[in-house]
C-alpha cells in the first residue's frame, strides 16, 4: 500500500519528500487522505454547514501539520463562502459567512496562520478566506472586529510579509476594505451611508493600528516602483549613450595598421564590443519587462490600499485624522531630516515676537519655560500701551500657516502616487488618490476653522478686557509663503487633468481635490476678526491672490476650462441618454454610439463639480484680466502693422496703375530723367501724408483754396526771376 500522497501534481507512491517534507512521518497519512478527499470533490459541490463544520475540524486538526493541508483548506472554505448562489438556496450566503464567524472560523484561522507565520503564501490564504467571511456581511465584520487579540495578531501577520510579498500586501488590503464598508452597489447616493456595524468595526481596525499598515504598504508599493523606473532609464539613458559613441566610431575613416597583428586585435576588439551591447540589449529588455509585470502588480495593491483609506476616512473624523497623521508620518519617516530648533513663540495671530533681542515687552525679560510669564509680559505691554494712549498694532511679519504645511506633508504621498509610472495611464488610480486628498484636505479645514473660531472669540475678549482695537496683520509675502506647500500637490492635480481630460471620475475628484485645498487654505489663512463658524469664509485679498498666482502656475494648457467643457457635454450626453433610456425602454447597456453616459452617483459628483470647476476656471481668468486685458498691447501692435501694411499695398496698386514704377519712386528718382529728385516723387511710399497722384493733388487743392495756391506759386516763380 503507498505511504505518501505527493499533492495534486505527483499522486501516490512510497519514500520520503514531495510536498510533505513539513510533515511529521507519523501524520503524513492523515494530511494524505484529507488532500486527496479535497481533490476528488465535485467543483458543482459548494458545501453547507455540516461541510463548513467538518472543514473548520479538520483545519484545526491537521493546518499545523502540512502547508499544503492549509492552503487546500482555505481554498475550498473560500470557494464555499465567496461563491455566488441561488436567491432561495439554503443555506444563504449570510447565512453561512455569520455561521464560520460562530463556529470560531476567526481563532482556528489566526491559530493556523501563527503556526505557519514565516510562510507568505498560508498568510495570504488565511487572509483571503476572511476576506470571504466578511464580504458584504455587516453583522460577520462586526463580529470579526469585536475580537480584538485575534485581528491585531493577524495584522501584525500581515504586517510582517507586506513588503516582501505582495500577494499577502493586497489581500490584507482588500480584508481592510471589507471590514469597513459593503460591497459597491446600485445607488444615487455619492456617498451612502454606512451600517453600524460596519462604523463600529471601522472605529475597532483603526484603533488596532491597521492605518499604519495601509500606508506603509501604499508607500512601500510606489518606492519600489519609483526605484526600479529610475533603474531602468539610468539604464536606456548609457545605452543611448554608448550607442552614439558607436555610431560616431562607424563614421570616422578607418584605421588600418601596418601589422597584421594589430589588425587582428582592432577586429577582435569591435566583435567583443559588439556581443556586449547585445548583452546589454537583452539586459534592458529583461529590465523593461520586469518594470511592466511589477507596474501591474503595484497598481492593484496601490488601488487596494487606496480604497481601504478612503473606506476608513470617509464620514469619519476620528479615522480621518489618523489617516492625515499617518501620512504626514511616512513622508516625514521617508525624508527626515533633523531641524534647528525654532525660537519660542506664543501662538496665534496675537502673539508678538518675544524671543527678540531686547526681550519681552518693556524691556523686561521672558523666560523660555514658563508660559505665565509670557502671559503677563503680553499683559503688561498691553496695559503700558493702553496707559499711553496708544493702539497695540504688531508690525507685519511673514510668517506662514502651519496647517497648510501640515496638509502638503500630508498630501505628499498621494502626489508620489499622482506622479508615479502605475497612475499615468490607469486614471481609476488617479482618481483615488484625488478623493483621498479631498478627505485630507476636508479634515485639515475642519481644524482651521477650529483654530479661527478660537482665535476670534480670544480676540474679541482681550479687546472688551483692554478696552482698546487690536490689530494684528501678516507681512506682505505671508501668503504667497504659506502656499509654498501646496505646489507640488496643485501641479500634480493639474497633471491629472491635462493627461485624461475625458476622464470623468479623474475629472471629478481631481476638481473637488482642488476646490477642498483653495477652501482650507481660505479658512487657514483668515485672521481673527473674520467670522468663518459654518459659512463660507470671505478670503483675505493677499490670501486670494497667492492662490490665483498658485493656479494660473500649475495649469499650462487650460486645464479647468476644457475641465468644464468636458463636464458639460458629459451631462448632456447623460441627459439625452436618459431620454432615450425611458423613452424605449431600454437598459444602459443597450446604449451605442459615442457619447458618455454617467452613472447616478458619477452624474451627482459631475453636477457638484461642475459649478467648482467654474469657480477654479474664474480664478485663472481674474488673475490673467488683473491688468486689463491680456495681451491687448501686443494684439494693437499686430492690428497697426497690418493697417500699415495695407495703406503701403494700396499706394503700390496706385503707383503701379499710373505707370510708375513703385521701387523708382521710393527711391526718389523719376521716370524718364537723368537724375535728381522732385517733390512729387519723394512723398511716394516712404510714408508722406500728401497724396503720391496728381489726380489725389489736384482732388486736395480745389475750388477757392486752390486758386489761392496757384496765385502763391506765380508769386513764387516772380521772386526767383528777380533774384536771378
Amino acid at each position: 500500500e503507498p505511504e505518501v500522497w505527493r499533492g495534486s501534481g505527483g499522486g501516490w507512491g512510497g519514500g520520503e519528500g514531495g510536498e510533505f517534507d513539513d510533515c511529521p512521518p507519523e501524520h503524513r497519512r492523515e494530511v494524505a487522505e484529507t488532500i486527496h478527499e479535497l481533490d476528488c470533490r465535485d467543483p458543482g459541490d459548494l458545501g453547507g454547514f455540516g461541510d463548513l463544520r467538518a472543514w473548520l475540524a479538520q483545519f484545526q486538526r491537521v493546518g499545523g501539520f502540512s502547508r499544503e493541508a492549509s492552503l487546500k483548506l482555505c481554498e475550498v472554505m473560500t470557494r464555499c463562502l465567496v461563491a455566488p448562489r441561488d436567491a432561495h438556496a439554503q443555506p444563504s450566503r449570510q447565512e453561512l459567512q455569520q455561521a464560520f464567524v460562530r463556529m470560531r472560523g476567526l481563532q482556528q484561522t489566526v491559530h493556523a496562520l501563527l503556526l505557519r507565520l514565516s510562510e507568505p503564501s498560508v498568510v495570504a490564504a488565511c487572509a483571503r478566506l476572511l476576506c470571504a467571511a466578511v464580504e458584504g456581511a455587516p453583522f460577520s465584520a462586526e463580529l470579526v472586529a469585536l475580537q480584538g487579540s485575534d485581528l491585531r495578531l493577524l495584522l501584525r501577520a500581515i504586517e510582517r510579509h507586506a513588503t516582501s510579498s505582495r500577494e499577502v500586501a493586497e489581500v490584507g488590503c482588500s480584508l481592510i476594505c471589507h471590514l469597513s464598508s459593503l460591497t459597491p452597489f446600485p445607488t444615487a447616493d455619492p456617498v451612502p451611508p454606512r451600517t453600524k456595524a460596519h462604523r463600529d468595526s471601522q472605529k475597532m481596525i483603526a484603533a488596532t493600528g491597521a492605518v499604519d499598515l495601509v500606508v506603509s504598504i501604499l508607500a512601500a508599493s510606489v518606492r519600489e516602483v519609483q526605484l526600479l523606473s529610475d533603474k531602468v532609464e539610468q539604464m536606456e539613458a548609457q545605452q543611448l549613450k554608448e550607442a552614439g559613441i558607436a555610431k560616431e566610431n562607424a563614421l570616422a575613416p578607418a584605421v588600418v595598421g601596418k601589422k597584421k597583428e594589430d589588425n587582428l586585435r582592432q577586429d577582435l576588439q569591435k566583435k567583443q564590443e559588439s556581443i556586449q551591447r547585445v548583452k546589454n540589449n537583452v539586459e534592458a529588455r529583461q529590465a523593461w519587462k520586469t518594470l511592466a509585470e511589477l507596474e501591474v502588480e503595484s497598481a492593484r495593491i496601490q488601488g487596494s490600499a487606496m480604497q481601504a483609506l478612503i473606506l476608513l476616512a470617509t464620514n469619519n473624523p476620528e479615522t480621518a485624522r489618523m489617516v492625515g497623521s499617518a501620512l504626514a508620518t511616512e513622508r516625514a519617516a521617508s525624508t527626515f531630516e533633523p531641524a534647528a530648533e525654532p525660537a519660542p513663540q506664543v501662538g496665534g495671530f496675537l502673539a508678538p515676537p518675544l524671543a527678540q533681542a531686547g526681550g519681552g515687552f518693556g524691556g523686561r525679560p521672558v523666560r523660555r519655560g514658563s508660559k505665565a510669564s509670557q502671559l503677563s509680559a503680553i499683559s503688561e505691554g498691553l496695559r503700558g500701551s493702553a496707559r499711553s494712549g496708544t493702539t497695540a498694532e504688531e508690525e507685519p511679519r511673514d510668517e506662514t500657516s502651519e496647517t497648510l504645511q501640515a496638509l502638503g506633508q500630508a498630501c505628499a504621498a498621494l502626489v508620489d502616487v499622482l506622479r508615479g509610472r502605475a497612475a499615468r495611464d490607469r486614471p481609476e488610480l488617479g482618481a483615488q488618490a484625488c478623493r483621498l486628498v479631498a478627505l485630507v484636505a476636508e479634515h485639515h479645514m475642519l481644524l482651521a476653522r477650529q483654530v479661527v473660531d478660537d482665535g476670534r472669540r480670544r480676540h474679541v475678549t482681550m479687546e472688551a478686557k483692554f478696552r482698546m482695537d487690536l490689530k494684528a496683520g501678516r507681512g506682505p509675502d505671508a501668503a504667497a509663503a504659506s502656499f509654498a506647500p501646496l505646489r507640488r500637490c496643485v501641479a500634480a492635480l493639474a497633471t491629472a487633468l491635462r493627461l485624461h481630460p475625458d476622464n470623468m471620475p479623474l475629472t471629478t475628484a481631481a476638481i473637488g481635490a482642488l476646490y477642498e485645498l483653495r477652501r482650507t487654505a481660505f479658512v487657514a489663512l483668515a485672521g481673527p476678526g473674520a467670522g468663518v463658524g459654518g459659512g463660507e469664509v470671505v478670503p483675505e485679498p493677499d490670501a486670494l491672490q497667492a492662490w490665483r498666482e498658485l493656479l494660473t502656475e500649475s495649469v499650462e494648457k487650460g486645464e479647468l476650462s476644457r475641465a468644464c467643457r468636458e463636464l458639460r457635454d458629459a451631462l448632456y450626453s447623460t441627459e439625452v441618454a436618459e431620454q432615450r433610456l425611458h423613452s424605449y425602454n431600454l437598459g444602459p447597456d443597450d446604449l451605442r454610439g459615442d457619447g458618455v453616459y454617467l452613472t447616478p452617483r458619477c452624474k451627482a459628483a459631475a453636477e457638484a463639480a461642475k459649478g467648482k470647476a467654474a469657480e477654479l476656471s474664474a480664478d485663472v481668468v481674474a488673475l490673467e484680466w488683473r491688468e486689463g486685458e491680456p495681451k491687448r498691447r501686443e494684439r494693437r501692435a499686430e492690428e497697426k502693422a497690418k493697417e500699415r501694411e495695407r495703406r503701403l499695398a494700396e499706394e503700390r496698386e496706385a503707383l503701379i496703375a499710373q505707370g510708375l514704377d513703385p521701387d523708382a519712386v521710393a527711391a526718389g528718382e523719376r521716370p524718364g530723367s537723368e537724375g535728381g529728385s522732385s517733390r512729387a516723387s519723394r512723398s511716394g511710399l516712404g510714408g508722406s501724408s500728401r497724396s503720391s497722384t496728381p489726380s489725389a493733388a489736384s482732388a486736395a487743392s480745389g475750388g477757392r483754396g486752390g486758386s489761392k495756391q496757384k496765385a502763391k506759386g506765380k508769386q513764387k516763380g516772380k521772386g526767383k526771376g528777380k533774384g536771378k
